[in-house]
Parts: C-alpha cells; sequence; structure tokens
C-alpha cells in the first residue's frame, strides 16, 4: 500500500512539473490563429448641425496614410484598407491615430471652416493641419478584417440670408 502511495504521489509530481514547465495552458507547438480574411473597412457620416440635420456632400475626410476622400451624395465616406489590414498599421503609435475633416471645398459662406463636433466635442479646423484633427476611437484603431463605423461627424451650418446675432 505504501509503494502503491509512493508511486502515485510520484507521477502526481511529475504531471505538475510537466505541466508547469509547458505553461499549463496546452496548445504549444501549435499553429497561430489566422488574421481575419474580410476587408477592413471604416465608414461614417457627415452632417450638418440644423435641426433637423442634413447630410452634407463634399466634405473631406483624410485616415492616417491614405488619400483623402470626400463625402459622397448621402453625407457619407468610406475608406476600404483590404484585406486583413489592420487600421493600426496607418499610425506611427496610438496616439497618432486621428482623421481629419475639412469644408475646404464647400461654399464658405455656408460652411465655414470652423468647429467640427464628433461625440459632442468641439474639434477646430486648422487649414495647416489639413482640417480638424478628431482622435481615433481605439475599436477602430485596433480593428482588422471588420467593417467600423465612426458614425456622425457634425459641421457647422450658416445661412447666409439670416444676420448674425448681436455681440454679447
Amino acid at each position: 500500500m505504501r509503494k502503491l502511495s509512493i508511486a502515485v504521489l510520484i507521477v502526481g509530481i511529475a504531471v505538475a512539473v510537466a505541466l508547469t514547465g509547458c505553461g499549463g495552458g496546452g496548445g504549444g507547438g501549435g499553429t497561430p490563429t489566422p488574421p481575419p480574411t474580410g476587408n477592413t473597412i471604416v465608414t461614417g457620416t457627415v452632417v450638418d448641425n440644423r435641426n433637423p440635420a442634413r447630410i452634407v456632400p463634399g466634405v473631406v475626410v483624410k485616415l492616417g496614410t491614405l488619400p483623402e476622400t470626400s463625402t459622397d451624395v448621402n453625407g457619407r465616406f468610406s475608406f476600404n484598407l483590404g484585406a486583413g489590414v489592420a487600421v493600426s498599421s496607418l499610425f506611427a503609435s496610438p496616439v497618432d491615430a486621428v482623421f481629419k475633416v475639412s469644408t475646404r471645398l464647400l461654399a464658405a459662406d455656408q460652411y465655414p471652416q470652423v468647429s467640427v463636433y464628433y461625440l459632442g466635442t468641439p474639434y477646430p479646423q486648422i487649414a495647416e493641419n489639413g482640417g480638424a484633427s478628431i482622435p481615433l476611437p481605439f475599436e477602430v484603431y485596433a480593428s482588422s478584417g471588420l467593417t467600423k463605423d465612426l458614425g456622425m461627424v457634425t459641421v457647422q451650418f450658416n445661412d447666409p440670408t439670416v444676420p448674425p446675432p448681436p455681440p454679447f
């Protein structure tokens, strides 16, 4: 009986040492999970601040190192990075991960280059920097092989037929 207990103890120690040596998680030596095979696409919509909001075609949008694009007749923009390309690959670091929005191609009397709003936060359009620099949400920055929608970006509309409010 004593020899059986010692044998069980030795086997138990051997199993514990083996599991400790390989990390206990198994899967050692296997092939890594392949990256997603779908295209990485980043989309969004630009509207103005009127009530009700109207879509705004012709707004310039830029994402990382990709060429800039303009919103279509439905106010939508889309960047197709290709199969399995990570959005993060467009930037040197997460701190640099911004998308830019500019109204520079629109009628200046209706869409002046003033602040652009994203998720309720104003971002000033700076012409020398290509427009308003808006931080990219992390879930978009970290995506690969998926379609991610940035949601709505709001630009300011100015009605040239209505006089501005008096100064305060």
